[in-house]
C-alpha cells in the first residue's frame, strides 16, 4: 500500500472518530496571487513565502504581504484509485477546483463554505466587488490537492487571513480549521435550509 493510501485511510479512520477536520483545499494549478500582485500555482507555495492576505473591516479589504508557515497537500491520485470529492465552481471570472469546506469571503463580509454555496449566491474579488456565481457541480476529482495557512497573529487571529485564488477572495486553512469559532463570532453566513451540495439527500 502506496504511502497516500495510508494517510488517507488514517483520514478517514480519525475522521470517523470525530479527532479529523475535513480539510479546506485548492487544486493543484490553483492561481494565489503574490505581494507583486503576480501569482503563484498553489502547490509550489512553500513555508516562509510571501503571499498577498486582508483583512475585511467596515465593507473594504485592506491588502498587505503575509508570511507562509504551513503548506502540505498531497498529489495526483494513483491510476484505479477513487479520487476526492471535490466542488467544481463556475464564476465569471473562471473556474475553482476547492474542497466541500473551502471558505469564500462573501459580499456581507461573512465567510461561507463551497459546499453551502449556489448560484444565487456572490463571492467577492480582490477590489471587493460582487462575483457571480454560474455553477456549483460535485465530482469525483483526480488531481493533487493543496492548502496553505499563513502566519497567525495572536492578538487578532482571524484577521489577515484571506487570500486570492484566480481572482477570488477565500479564507486560509487556519480560517477553516476554527470555523467553530468563527460561527460564534458571527463570521459565518447562514446557508439556505436547504441539505448542502454532496449530501446523499439530495439524491
Amino acid at each position: 500500500m502506496d504511502a497516500r493510501r495510508r494517510i488517507g485511510l488514517l483520514g478517514l479512520g480519525l475522521l470517523f472518530l470525530g479527532c479529523l477536520p475535513v480539510r479546506a483545499e485548492g487544486a493543484y494549478g490553483t492561481p494565489v496571487t503574490l505581494p507583486d500582485r503576480k501569482t503563484a500555482k498553489l502547490e509550489t507555495v512553500r513555508n516562509g513565502d510571501l503571499v498577498l492576505v486582508a483583512t475585511w473591516s467596515k465593507g473594504a479589504l485592506t491588502w498587505r504581504p503575509r508570511t507562509v508557515y504551513f503548506s502540505q497537500g498531497l498529489g495526483p491520485v494513483p491510476k484505479g484509485e477513487r479520487g476526492a470529492q471535490v466542488i467544481f465552481l463556475t464564476t465569471e471570472r473562471g473556474e475553482l477546483v476547492i474542497s466541500r469546506s473551502q471558505l469564500f469571503l462573501m459580499p456581507s463580509g461573512k465567510l461561507k463554505a463551497a459546499s453551502k454555496l449556489t448560484p444565487k449566491d456572490q463571492l467577492v474579488d480582490e477590489a471587493g466587488h460582487p462575483v457571480a456565481i454560474r455553477r456549483v457541480t460535485i465530482a469525483q476529482f483526480q488531481g493533487g490537492l493543496h492548502h496553505i495557512s499563513v502566519e497567525v497573529d495572536k492578538a487578532a487571529p482571524y484577521e489577515g487571513h484571506l487570500l486570492i485564488w484566480n481572482g477570488i477572495v477565500c479564507g486560509d486553512y487556519h480560517l477553516q480549521l476554527h470555523g467553530s469559532d468563527l460561527e460564534k463570532l458571527g463570521l459565518l453566513e447562514k446557508a439556505a435550509t436547504a441539505p448542502e451540495i454532496g449530501n446523499p439527500y439530495l439524491d
